[in-house]
């Protein structure tokens, strides 16, 4: 039987009866939420009867008459199975972004996509399939039944944020956001944590994880999905400001000790070599004491730029600032002094950034300084 104050409520998404005792009975809150969708769509009912003690009683309605439907809903050919099937993998793939490419799509022009990936990780089918849908629209969604399988997709593809349950079996959630949060090349990425468990010292658990949010079902949809953007845009505002300040932003920047080391020590090694014009990203690499490629790959993703273009304008606006300060030097000067192989090649790349040759940008300051006087 069903309490009578949950009656009201049982057809609503991710409602859950108070009167829960074993973890057995614990259901999604979406079956009886999908059931009635189904029999709205077929225009019948679904009515619910209930005592405790005694037991519960649904009933559903359906009319069988060929008036109750509009034209565009009937048809007078019998239905094909191979038909429906034909709708399962593609309606599927929408959904979460897997490969559905065939013989009628090989052709069709790649698209890039710049939209965030979002790993979402749930043993549930029903919530999975949900996720994935609310995400879709603004994020390329990736899905995983539980964290064992969720670590193996992060090796090849690093996610931009990770959405994941907590209860699930092999790794749980909170296994899962520990060992990303303790391993160099991934303790970057935000990880949300989904969980029916409301208790304090449950959150306390998740956050001391280093989850960086925890959000309790029943959710709102809106509100998991503004939680999970605000993290992506804090973290590319963050981004934006390293760029320009990466003296003083990386504290904000670094989310774990990890992060904030390298960055550290980056900065460091930048100082001493960035007036040199042999500095690479392969003496950056050997420096920071990583391989090219695992340092490329975790730079990018933790400031949002490669270690190239990242050296490339912190040179140009040191040279924009020598420009504006130091009248006495040169042209060609000002190149060698912030490491560019020669004047022609800082000029090139001076222009393509600010738009403007060197002279004119220094030029254009001394006028606008003397309007000033």
């Amino acid at each position: 039987g069903i309490a009578k104050e949950d009656l009201p409520h049982l057809f609503s998404r991710f409602y859950q009866a108070r009167n829960i005792e074993t973890v057995a009975d614990i259901g999604t809150g979406i079956g009886l939420n999908l059931t009635k969708g189904i029999v709205d769509m077929h225009h019948g009912t679904i009515e619910v009867a209930s005592e405790q003690g005694k037991g519960t009683k649904f009933t559903i309605t359906l009319p069988t008459q060929r008036d109750a439907f509009a034209p565009e809903e009937t048809t007078d050919e019998p239905v094909r199975t191979d038909s429906i099937k034909q709708l399962t993998p593609a309606t599927d793939s929408t959904v979460t972004g897997h490969d559905t490419s065939g013989d009628n799509t090989n052709n069709a022009p790649e698209v890039h996509d710049e939209r965030p990936i979002i790993l979402i990780v749930e043993d549930n089918d029903d919530i999975r399939q949900l996720l994935s849908t609310l995400f879709a629209p603004l994020y390329r969604t990736r899905t995983a039944v539980d964290g064992a399988e969720a670590l193996e997709m992060i090796g090849d593809e690093m996610p931009d944020i990770i959405l994941t349950d907590v209860m699930m079996p092999n790794i749980d959630g909170l296994e899962l956001c520990k060992t990303i949060k303790h391993d160099f090349s991934t303790c970057h990425i935000p990880v949300v944590l989904l969980t029916a468990r409301t208790a304090v010292e449950k959150k306390l658990e998740g956050l001391k994880t280093g989850a960086d949010d925890y959000v309790t079902k029943p959710f709102n949809n809106d509100v998991l999905v503004s939680r999970c953007n605000n993290l992506i845009n804090m973290r590319r505002l963050l981004q934006r400001k390293f760029s320009q300040h990466p003296h003083h932003e990386a504290d904000m920047l670094a989310t774990n000790p990890m992060d904030k080391d390298l960055l550290d020590r980056a900065m460091a090694i930048i100082d001493r070599y960035y007036s040199d014009s042999e500095f690479s990203v392969d003496t950056f690499a050997r420096e920071i004491g990583m391989s090219r490629t695992a340092f490329f790959n975790k730079w990018k993703n933790l400031t949002g730029e490669t270690p190239k273009s990242f050296i490339l304008n912190l040179r140009l606006r040191k040279a924009a600032d020598m420009l504006r300060e130091r009248h006495d030097l040169s042209i060609a000067e000002v190149s060698y002094a912030n490491g560019f192989s020669s004047p022609r090649y800082f000029c090139k790349c001076f222009k393509d950034t600010y738009k403007i040759q060197p002279s004119a940008y220094r030029n254009a300051d001394s006028q606008q300084t003397e309007k000033t006087e």
